[in-house]
């Protein structure tokens, strides 16, 4: 039995299996509904840094209108919008998703630099501060979080979930 089935055993006396998903969400405590939090990296991009070896290749050019001549820096982290630098960026949401599902059973996921924790109103804000724990472990900066508290629908990207209350 999953918990949720229990529960409604043990405290409504019903079988899960003889109501709809609808009827079943209805039945459980309002406390129990999801939160979704998004944290947003800071400058995802510009926090991966460059090897050493591979510095050659990160100048960036850029023509200066007044002084009518191009103006070349060296870019310390990836540079947005080149494919190597997405793949090279990705390692580290997924580290971060991996780390604390496996180390905390946190649920969370990563949308490139956004990643959504899940929560439920009695939790939280639990799964955010795990996440955050993480994050400040893997040294990563990230933004203030944004919280959708309380919501029956939730949209985060492609992703849409909905508690039906």
């Amino acid at each position: 039995m999953t918990l949720i089935e229990e529960y409604l055993w043990w405290n409504k006396g019903i079988r899960a299996d003889e109501l709809s998903r609808e009827d079943i969400f209805n039945l459980l405590p309002e406390e129990w509904a999801p939160v979704l939090s998004t944290n947003d990296l800071v400058e995802a991009y510009r926090q991966c840094p460059v090897a050493e070896e591979d510095s050659r290749a990160s100048i960036i050019a850029i023509w200066v209108e007044d002084q009518h001549q191009w103006m070349f820096c060296e870019m310390y982290g990836l540079a947005f919008g080149f494919s190597a630098s997405v793949l090279a960026f990705n390692r580290g949401p997924t580290l971060t998703v991996a780390a604390t599902r496996r180390v905390t059973g946190t649920l969370v996921a990563a949308y490139f630099d956004d990643l959504p924790a899940l929560d439920t109103i009695q939790a939280s804000p639990s799964a955010h501060t795990t996440l955050q724990a993480v994050l400040n472990l893997l040294g990563t900066s990230n933004l203030p979080p944004k919280h959708s508290l309380r919501p029956h629908i939730g949209y985060f990207l492609v992703l849409v979930f909905h508690w039906p209350k």
